[in-house]
Parts: C-alpha cells; sequence; structure tokens
C-alpha cells in the first residue's frame, strides 16, 4: 500500500491498498517490562545501526555569492556549482568517504577513517586548480574552506542524516581555515596514523 511507480517525468502511479496497510506503530506495550523491552531493544537497534565512530569533512566554497553574482547566464552558475559538488563526491567516494547532504555551496561529508578524512581534503584542496580550468565556467575560481573533526555520532548512511555536535564543531573548523585550507580537530590529530 501506497507505492509509487513513476512513468517517464510526469506520470506516476500509487497503488491504494487498505487491506495490505502496515499498522501505524509498534503495538501498545501492556506492561511496564513490556515497554521497557522495548526500549532496550531500540537502544540496542540504535547502537548497532547508527552509531559511528568517524571524521565529518565539512567543504565550503567561499564568496560563492560573489562567483553567482558575477555570472550574467544562470546556466553557467548552476552547471559549474553541479559539476563542483559532483567534484567533491568523486573525491569523497574515491577516499572511502560518504556524502551526507549539499546544503547550497557547502558539502558535509563522513569518513569512519580520520586518515581517509584528512587524504580526501587534501585532494579536494589539490584538485581545485584543475577542477577550475577544465569544469569552471565561471569567471571567478571556486576557493574553498574544509574542516574536520572526529567523534562518536548517530549517523544514517542511507539516508544522508546526521545532528551532532561532532558535525557541528567541523562545520566551524571550516569556518576558520584558511582559503583552500584545511583546519582539523586536536581529536582527528589524534586518530591519524602518521
Amino acid at each position: 500500500d501506497g507505492d509509487q511507480i513513476q512513468l517517464a517525468d510526469r506520470v506516476v502511479l500509487q497503488l491504494e491498498a487498505p487491506a495490505h496497510r502496515a499498522p501505524l506503530g509498534p503495538a501498545k506495550a501492556r506492561t511496564l517490562r513490556e515497554a521497557m523491552e522495548r526500549r532496550v531493544d531500540l537502544d540496542e537497534q540504535i547502537e548497532r545501526d547508527f552509531l559511528r565512530d568517524g571524521s565529518f569533512l565539512d567543504v565550503d566554497v567561499i564568496d560563492s555569492f560573489g562567483m553567482k553574482s558575477a555570472e550574467p547566464r544562470s546556466e553557467r552558475v548552476v552547471v559549474s556549482f553541479e559539476r563542483f559538488r559532483a567534484f567533491v563526491a568523486r573525491t569523497v567516494m574515491e577516499h572511502r568517504g560518504d556524502v551526507l547532504n549539499c546544503n547550497g555551496d557547502e558539502v558535509m561529508t563522513f569518513f569512519e577513517s580520520a586518515d581517509d578524512s584528512v587524504a580526501a581534503a587534501r585532494a579536494i584542496v589539490a584538485g581545485l586548480a584543475r577542477f577550475n580550468q577544465r569544469e569552471n565556467l565561471l569567471g571567478r575560481p571556486f576557493r574553498v574552506r574544509a574542516g574536520i573533526h572526529t567523534g562518536r555520532s548517530a549517523v544514517d548512511l542511507a539516508s544522508g542524516i546526521a545532528y551532532s555536535p561532532v558535525l557541528d564543531a567541523a562545520g566551524h573548523l571550516q569556518k576558520a581555515a584558511p582559503v583552500d585550507g584545511v583546519l582539523i580537530s586536536e581529536e582527528t590529530a589524534r586518530e591519524l596514523s602518521s
């Protein structure tokens, strides 16, 4: 019930099968013991499926407003920023990371290894000149700041969802990073193999 099938760009079919509807939620516990058992099971599921040790890498384009406003052709803005996001995503995946989300000119990523997060950040910064030369259609080059912080967080990689002080710290580090540079936390530095 509720499954949707899309055909081409505009035709969406939705299956309505009330007899097969899933219950709205778990059955209500009848006793305190049942409620506590369910709570323990849920805590164990969250721990097993979503709590992860790892590093967040936050990459932000510097002066994206200026870059966009200096270009009169909107298609060049859209194509250049989409190419930039693809460049970052490719680099992150090549270093065993996951893109959590892209918000405007900012890309938040997650790595299980601090080493991989730093290697990806370095590769992004090192690849900017080539990216600007070959893929950027704008009159101004893409320049970035990147921040990395490491710790334990609840992360849903399948949905790209993570809300955590560890993620927030990566964002704060990114804002303080030098132009075309990477700023890492002490926690990240401690996790590096060399």
